[in-house]
């Protein structure tokens, strides 16, 4: 039977699918078949399975899985995913203990293996010196003389074979003894305890899957798998080469170089790359696509899924949405079908959707109507629009214009507080007002101050369409030229916001200070309630800060009629209008004197908590972020560092304390149901590593004893060194974890502190506008003023699920898992988005500045780029031209550069050298091993190999011999001669490939020599720079893009000053 007929599939062993294709049964599956949620139960009630949250994780094989009856993570190899997604709830089979890992193992095992391979070479050099004192080399060569004289071996092949045969022998016999070696020095899990050990294990069943239905890929017309894979690499290089050579050609004729040139022959090759994949896609059933994250697999999407006419530019210059449909056992990757064409790749837009997508965040603004039709309520409509649906998106300046109408039912019920003088912070292009301020002078000693937030609980009622929405978006989605709202516009910025001319139900803080002598401000009294409020000024950050620093000479405040007309135009934000307003005052019934005395007082007040707080020992780095403003109309992209004014830091330190007042009081009401917001104490590993780097490079000492002392140690550390260097610090390992949200009845929660602030209880209370979070802290207030008490063992939930203000402590616990995610995922879409931004401004520009290094190893730098607050930029060794040699530590790292590039001759003279001091430092090391021998003499059963050689007897050696595994030098040659010529063919197709693997080496790796050598070898024509963990260094950037066209910035050394050094 041929091969082919062999494996040919039988009919009747495979299925059709909706797709048309047939599945093969008689195929080797790739992953293992999902147990039946029978076998599931019953083994986790057994306890040989364990169910958990599997995560993934940027390097693929570090994946794991939380499971609560291990200390440890369980380790899942990318071999035993099983077709997991991040996030999945999974059923997790552990391996046996043997198979477990080593806390910390890398490192030790690195050492060992040092070690190891020094052991090996000091015993291949005894066994030589062995192998000779007994006359093996002599026995060796009168063998092979007379397979020489039979013919059988050619002469010129002597010298080759005595050196081979005398080499097999030597490694047989080193191998045998390097076993002992190793044996002794393995590291032994028996000793270990359960927490020093990470257990193993594999995915055997999902029980929830959190992957979403549609995705954002980028398709490649030819799969990377297998033997395609050196296959797309040749196409991609033939592809690139042609191009060029048709480039040049033109160049050569026309004797032109203008982008317009340049964008004729990109549209020429994306003509020709269409045609190919055309070729391509008839010969497949699928079209592979990247999805370029490294938590989203890649897909397979059906080929009849597909538009029948292929896009211009061919597939892989777009974006595309698909819709994921199966994962087969037998398929590495997922399958899925075509929707729609997001948009061209490196599009701002079409990328911003992917990464919206990829994170799992809503991309459309957009509410349901359902939403929207409970809004109606709360607006005086007359009679004959009472049925009149509200459509947010088709008349938006229309609805956002309508009139709010007070219940005069709620207005009883709350602190009438409009005839306060209420004054509100915010960005100048801010359009949801959700917090303001208050200031009342009661006597000498005595201030009223009051923090005023908008009532967003009493509009989003609970269990309604709106609630719903909001708990499943969690928060404001910021990016950089837009946010998409947690909540409808119509409340965000029309019913919730504290606007000027309006009446608003607030929630209110409200303390009485006492100053005392020493100039102290003591709270005196604290009071909770819901309020209505009427602003009177809104400041932007920079007009409050001119009042604090009274640079009010340009000021005047607008004209009402202006102020109306503002308030009824599009609310969409002009620059230039922006500019004319800018000391321009909002303001109603106020004077400019008045509000600049509050702003004074509030910040006299704010400055004395500020240094409490550190005192208390909080802790504040402030990492510095970047500005990026997108002008829509001109498509013009402006990048600035975001300033940290004195006014930013008064509304902080204000809403602060709103927040840790309010978790003190719903806390004391209900200590088994408040919401909280906890910061857990640092990793020891991370906290450790930041404190050496700290001491090494800066010479100066973190004490660690405390969280006061700890928070001092890093104040006094951004006095004493250069902010840039200082925001360096934060690209490193940094010691501080991820605060999140919870439930004080979470029995895993086991501490409820916020470390960073150093106080007992920490809430969101001051953002329900952004934050679903702060709505239900906003409706546990309510309960607690409300008179609710309880018993200290007793649970809130019946009680405040029939007033509907906060669902049970099984769906809070449920509702602060999804917002940490969700808050997240937020600041992963923006750091993501603004990149997209800043690659957009460094484009067709080649910018000098300064890099600081974070990280070196072998292959290249990791750099910050203080400029562009930006980190975890990578210089790969090989991309830097002229680079000779590099000369690596674990402390420095020094980098060695020449006029011209170096002879091949004179590097294997060098090698050679090298080669020869390594054997000279291994024979000093046997002489002083033996020399310590005869002194000391052998003490431990460690020594029982080395008490074997030091006998040096011709019969121990020749039991060796007989002994070992492998063949012996004689039983090699003594074979028949149709055997040796397969040992002839074999060592030198071995030969060969070691010749090939060497040359290959030989070109991708960076040559390491000292310094000193290269110095001499180009007759001190050479430059040199040393590189520190963050030290400085000039760098050039651009952007440029990958073989798949995806846009990356490249970071090079500024060659200049080493140019100059070389010319020196």
């Amino acid at each position: 039977m041929s091969y082919r007929n062999h494996y040919k599939p039988k009919r009747g062993n495979g299925r059709r699918d909706n797709y048309g294709y047939q599945e093969r049964y008689q195929q080797k599956t790739r992953f293992e078949r999902y147990l039946s949620p029978y076998q599931v139960k019953q083994g986790i009630a057994e306890g040989t399975l364990h169910s958990g949250v599997f995560v993934q994780t940027t390097h693929k094989n570090s994946n794991y899985v939380r499971c609560s009856g291990f200390e440890n993570d369980i380790y899942i190899d990318v071999r035993h995913t099983n077709r997991a997604f991040h996030r999945d709830k999974v059923v997790v089979e552990v391996f046996k203990r043997s198979r477990w890992k080593i806390m910390g193992y890398n490192q030790t095992h690195r050492k060992n293996e040092e070690y190891f391979t020094t052991q090996k070479k000091i015993l291949m050099a005894k066994v030589t010196k062995e192998l000779i004192e007994l006359g093996s080399k002599d026995k060796i060569i009168s063998i092979i003389d007379g397979k020489i004289k039979e013919g059988e071996i050619d002469e010129k092949d002597r010298e080759k074979f005595i050196k081979r045969a005398f080499e097999s022998e030597r490694r047989s016999i080193v191998a045998k003894r390097m076993r002992a070696v190793r044996q002794k020095g393995a590291i032994s899990k028996k000793d270990k305890s359960d927490n020093e050990l990470r257990p193993i294990g594999k995915v055997v069943a999902i029980i929830e899957s959190q992957k979403t239905k549609h995705f954002i890929v980028t398709p490649q017309v030819i799969d990377p798998k297998g033997r395609n894979n050196n296959y797309k690499k040749k196409y991609l290089q033939r592809k690139d080469k042609e191009t060029e050579k048709e480039s040049d050609e033109e160049r050569e004729t026309t004797g032109s170089n203008s982008d317009e040139d340049s964008e004729e022959n990109e549209k020429l090759m994306d003509e020709k790359n269409q045609k190919e994949e055309e070729r391509i896609l008839k010969k497949k059933n699928y079209l592979f696509a990247l999805s370029g994250n490294d938590f989203i697999p890649n897909f397979l999407i059906f080929k009849n899924t597909l538009p029948e006419e292929t896009p211009e530019g061919g597939w892989s210059n777009y974006n595309i949405l698909v819709q994921f449909e199966r994962w087969d056992v037998n398929s590495e990757y997922p399958y899925a079908s075509f929707i729609k064409i997001v948009g061209k790749i490196n599009d701002l837009e079409s990328e911003t959707q992917k990464i919206l997508v990829s994170y799992k965040i809503d991309r459309d603004e957009q509410f349901p109507q359902e939403c929207l039709d409970e809004l109606p309520q709360f607006f005086e409509i007359s009679t004959d629009k009472k049925n009149e649906k509200v459509n947010e998106n088709e008349n938006k300046d229309e609805n956002l214009n309508k009139k709010f109408k007070l219940d005069p039912k709620e207005i009883k019920k709350r602190k009438d507080m409009r005839g306060m003088r209420v004054i509100s912070i915010d960005p100048e292009t801010a359009k949801d007002l959700d917090d303001a301020l208050h200031v009342k002078v009661l006597d000498e000693n005595r201030i009223e101050v009051g923090v005023h937030i908008a009532d967003v609980s009493y509009f989003v009622r609970p269990l309604s369409k709106i609630d719903k929405e909001a708990r499943k978006r969690s928060t404001t989605v910021y990016l950089v030229d837009r946010a998409i709202p947690m909540l409808p516009r119509l409340l965000s910025e029309r019913l919730c916001s504290l606007n000027l001319f309006e009446d608003k139900y607030a929630y209110s803080v409200i303390w009485v200070f006492k100053k005392n002598s020493k100039g102290e401000y003591i709270i005196e009294n604290t009071w909770f309630g819901r309020t209505i409020i009427s602003l009177n000024a809104n400041l932007s950050y920079q007009q409050a800060q001119d009042m604090i620093d009274h640079k009010m000479d340009n000021y005047k405040i607008m004209p009402i009629d202006e102020l109306l007309k503002e308030r009824t135009e599009n609310q969409r934000i002009n620059p230039e209008k922006l500019l004319q307003n800018k000391y321009s005052l909002k303001m109603k019934n106020a004077k400019i004197d008045q509000v600049v005395n509050d702003i004074s007082i509030l910040n006299k007040i704010a400055l004395y908590l500020r240094n409490q707080r550190y005192e208390n020992g909080a802790i504040s780095i402030n990492k510095a972020k970047l500005n990026i403003k997108y002008n829509r109309d001109t498509h013009d992209i402006d990048i600035s560092e975001k300033d940290r004014l004195q006014s930013m830091k008064l509304i902080e330190e204000f809403m602060l304390l709103a927040n840790i007042s309010v978790a003190k009081k719903i806390l004391k009401a209900y200590p088994n149901n408040a919401f909280l917001r906890m910061h857990p104490e640092p990793d020891p590993e991370k906290l450790n590593s930041f404190v050496q780097t700290v001491e090494n490079h800066f010479n100066f000492q973190i004490d660690t004893s405390s969280v006061k002392s700890l928070a001092q140690s890093i104040l006094n550390l951004e006095q004493s060194v250069s902010p840039i260097l200082f925001q360096a610090l934060h690209s490193l390992e940094f010691f501080q974890k991820r605060a999140q949200y919870f439930c004080t009845g979470d029995t895993t929660i086991k501490s409820h502190r916020h470390y960073a602030l150093n106080v007992d209880c920490y809430t969101h209370f001051t953002s329900p506008i952004r934050r679903y979070p702060d709505i239900i802290v906003h409706r546990l207030l309510t309960a607690v003023l409300s008179g609710l008490k309880l018993e200290e063992n007793e649970t809130v939930e019946q009680e405040l699920l029939s007033l509907n203000l906060i669902p049970d402590l099984t769906s809070q616990k449920i509702i602060s898992k999804h917002c940490n995610d969700k808050k997240f995922m937020q600041q992963k879409v923006y750091e993501e988005n603004a990149l997209l931004y800043l690659y957009k401004y460094l484009e067709d520009k080649n910018i000098e500045t300064i890099g600081i290094v974070t990280h070196f190893s072998k292959t290249g730098l990791k750099i910050f780029l203080p400029a562009y607050k930006t980190d975890g930029f990578f210089i790969n060794y090989l991309d830097m031209d002229n680079l000779v040699g590099v000369e690596y530590s674990t402390d420095k790292i020094t980098l060695v550069w020449s006029k011209e590039k170096p002879d091949t001759k004179i590097m294997e003279e060098i090698n050679k050298r090298i080669k020869r001091e390594k054997d000279l430092e291994i024979e000093r090391q046997i002489e002083n091993e033996n020399g310590l021998k005869t002194q000391t003499g052998n003490n431990s059963s460690e020594n029982e190999m080395e008490r074997e050689s030091e006998k040096n007897s011709k019969e121990l050696l020749k039991k060796r011999l007989v002994n070992s595994e492998f063949k012996n030098p004689n039983d090699l040659i003594q074979t028949d001669s149709e055997n040796t010529k397969k040992i002839i063919k074999k060592e030198k197709l071995k030969l060969k490939n070691l010749e090939k693997n060497n040359y290959r080496k030989e070109k991708k790796q960076i040559l390491y020599y000292k310094a000193d050598d290269l110095e001499e070898i180009f007759n001190h024509k050479t430059a040199k720079l040393d590189f520190v963990i963050l030290s400085e260094f000039p760098v050039i950037l651009w952007i440029t893009k990958d073989k798949l066209k995806k846009k990356k910035l490249a970071i090079i050394p500024n060659l200049i000053d080493i140019e100059k050094q070389l010319e020196n």
